[in-house]
């Protein structure tokens, strides 16, 4: 049970970082400053450049490779926007799908267990917040 209260955690935090990089990708990362003067604020963080070139070399792959192919670069700027934004509403969907998976099966494995108490969960609850979930948080912010 620990195990899968840790996996549901760790795609939790996966898929707070995915927002973030959705919003940085569509330039709605909200800041504290004033917002008096208009600037474009689009930012493709590495990360999600890395992730976009991988999917690249995947569907290049699938494809027919002697036919001409271009580069993600070579693409019209809004025909990349457009796909890194679908790009990153699936891995959303997808981390939703995980995150309901553990779910269902935290719930199973919670079900069978007889003499399972609130306390039980919860010192099971703190362990993994402590132990597994607080250094991956550090690391994300």
């Amino acid at each position: 049970m620990a195990l899968l209260m840790h996996q549901i955690a760790t795609v939790q935090i996966d898929r707070e970082i995915m927002k973030a990089y959705l919003h940085s990708v569509k330039g709605t990362l909200r800041e504290a400053e004033c917002h008096f003067i208009e600037v474009g604020r689009r930012f493709w963080p590495m990360q999600v450049q890395s992730l976009m070139l991988t999917q690249h070399k995947l569907t290049m792959n699938d494809t027919d490779t002697t036919s001409k192919t271009t580069t993600p670069m070579e693409i019209d700027t809004e025909d990349q926007q457009i796909a890194c934004e679908n790009l990153l509403n699936e891995h959303l969907q997808k981390i939703k799908r995980q995150i309901e998976y553990y779910g269902k099966e935290l719930d199973e494995k919670q079900s069978t267990f007889i003499r399972f108490t609130s306390t039980i969960q919860e010192t099971i609850e703190i362990h993994v917040q402590t132990y597994g979930i607080k250094p991956l948080e550090m690391k994300r912010d």
